[in-house]
């Protein structure tokens, strides 16, 4: 696959505009985790924290609060962020319960695939907490959920090495990735992925 069609691919679920406003954030310095996580608030992504007046998102350090807004509606606003440690997740039954789901699923992606070797649960915590919900490939902020939305913002677990070509699901061969682009980079070697995100940071942005 070409680097122009899988640049048609990207443009089919993110903006050209939202993805020049990403990029121009990360090379500035800016990263508003808080921003983007804003597009998601919604009950189908937050969870109570220990606190059950507080929500935040699978392993952000980001809380927010509940309240109605003028129209009678609830909306969530953010209330503080905290030291991104991993007691607060495992703690939180939200956040360990969806740890488990990922690592299943990886088990089963493996096995499906003959491969061997899947991380353990306190491995593949402690990693998606140091991975501080950043893209390995690009360097932009996501979040992590369970439910499918904007590919642009959500993240995904990425085989450095693909399983099919023999690669395992332990932490070494793993990376976390925004899903836009870990779709995009099964089609690429890891060079060839890095010069063509190079090419799209530098597009012009009309």
């Amino acid at each position: 696959m070409t680097h122009l069609t899988n640049t048609h691919r990207l443009f089919s679920f993110v903006s050209r505009e939202d993805m020049y406003r990403r990029l121009k954030r990360i090379e500035n310095g800016c990263v508003d985790s808080i921003g983007d996580e804003a597009r998601h608030l919604n009950t189908y992504y937050l969870h109570p924290l220990i606190r059950t007046d507080l929500y935040h998102f699978p392993l952000s350090p980001n809380y927010y609060i509940k309240q109605i807004n003028k129209d009678g509606k609830e909306e969530y606003i953010h209330h503080s962020t905290h030291e991104n440690t991993g007691e607060v997740y495992t703690r939180c039954s939200d956040c360990t319960a969806f740890v488990k789901r990922k690592r299943k699923t990886l088990k089963t992606a493996t096995q499906k695939a003959l491969g061997t070797g899947v991380a353990s649960y306190d491995s593949l915590m402690e990693f998606m907490i140091n991975s501080n919900t950043t893209c390995a490939l690009t360097g932009i902020k996501g979040s992590w959920s369970s439910f499918p939305g904007d590919p642009m913002y959500l993240l995904s677990l990425d085989h450095k090495i693909p399983l099919r070509a023999g690669g395992s699901s332990y932490i070494d061969n793993l990376q976390v990735t925004l899903q836009s682009f870990n779709n995009i980079k099964g089609d690429f070697e890891a060079e060839d992925f890095k010069r063509w995100f190079t090419a799209i940071k530098q597009m012009p942005k009309v």
